[in-house]
């Protein structure tokens, strides 16, 4: 009893913090504790969603449609579409030729025209959306500045601005694999779809229709002369569907990716104390009183340190710190 006394004395009149408490001052925690009403509200800043907003449903979805819409079209009408002996002659000559080529393949697999022809549609439209991969990367890397000025100017930026460096850190491995890990859903959906003949009721039939309503307005043929109206509809119904999938695929895989690198890297972890989830940074050399930075200059020496200043603490209080 006495030692023990004497123990928790020299935590008071050291200044000394006991071991649990120098964690979790020695870190930066968030959102993995109990949280009362107003930090709940800060768990993700209006900024942050609004960013996924624009970079996911808007700048995303919107590119990688329209991309696919026009290469996909050109697998099934390149070879028509522009003057013969031109640059871009050849390029829809190109596309024709591999939409032509993988036709072939699918329909060697033993698959009817319809299906194969579905089939080449998804292959491409998964594969020409995969170039816009890099310009998710490059806005990803720029989440946390963009997701504090929209909150900046919107007046939601939270007190307590770890909520921005918290956030899943996204490398060129995690986009990728994100984009990858998309086929999964792609496939499966249009297969399922394929199998139930919705593929035709929902894009098929009514995007023909639609191009055959717009094929009988001279104004619009006049417009495109060289465009297969109903096929183009076709393919824009159909693409609108399948790139809105691969999307919400990427946002959701990715940053599941991302988290999992956080985690594996040491950025972040879950305290044995706190029970919260602990971002590490640089800033952990301030407050272990190393003279070289450089020593803390990975997530794992930073996590290392700061466990080995707690077992310090933890065997021998009165000298945690030391002269």
């Amino acid at each position: 009893m006495t030692e023990t006394h004497h123990i928790s004395n020299s935590f008071e009149t050291s200044g000394v913090s006991p071991p649990e408490k120098a964690v979790a001052q020695q870190n930066q925690t968030t959102d993995e504790a109990p949280l009362s009403a107003e930090e709940k509200k800060q768990r993700r800043t209006l900024g942050l969603k609004l960013f996924d907003v624009l970079l996911y449903p808007i700048l995303t979805n919107f590119a990688v449609f329209g991309l696919s819409v026009y290469t996909t079209y050109l697998t099934t009408k390149g070879h028509t579409q522009f003057k013969p002996g031109t640059f871009m002659d050849k390029v829809g000559n190109f596309f024709h030729r591999r939409g032509t080529w993988m036709e072939d393949k699918f329909m060697g697999m033993g698959m009817n025209k319809g299906s194969a022809e579905m089939s080449k549609m998804v292959t491409f439209s998964f594969l020409d959306g995969t170039l816009i991969a890099p310009f998710v990367k490059l806005f990803e890397d720029r989440r946390e500045k963009i997701g504090k000025w929209l909150d900046d100017k919107l007046g939601t930026t939270p007190a307590n601005l770890d909520v921005y460096n918290s956030e899943p850190e996204q490398t060129w491995g995690t986009v990728l694999k994100g984009r990858v890990v998309t086929v999964v859903p792609v496939a499966l959906t249009a297969g399922l779809l394929d199998y139930t003949s919705l593929n035709n009721k929902l894009f098929r039939d009514p995007g023909l229709k639609l191009g055959t309503w717009m094929a009988s307005k001279p104004g619009i043929v006049k417009r495109f002369p060289k465009t297969d109206l109903p096929e183009l509809m076709k393919t824009g119904l159909f693409e609108g569907f399948y790139t809105s999938v691969c999307t919400a695929g990427l946002y959701l895989a990715s940053r599941a990716f991302a988290r999992r690198h956080d985690a594996k890297t040491g950025r972040i972890e879950v305290d044995p104390v706190s029970h919260k989830k602990v971002v590490h940074t640089t800033g952990h050399a301030e407050h272990l009183g190393r003279e070289r930075e450089d020593d803390l200059a990975t997530p794992t020496a930073q996590v290392n340190a700061v466990q080995a200043q707690a077992r310090v603490a933890a065997q021998a209080p009165e000298h945690a710190h030391g002269a």
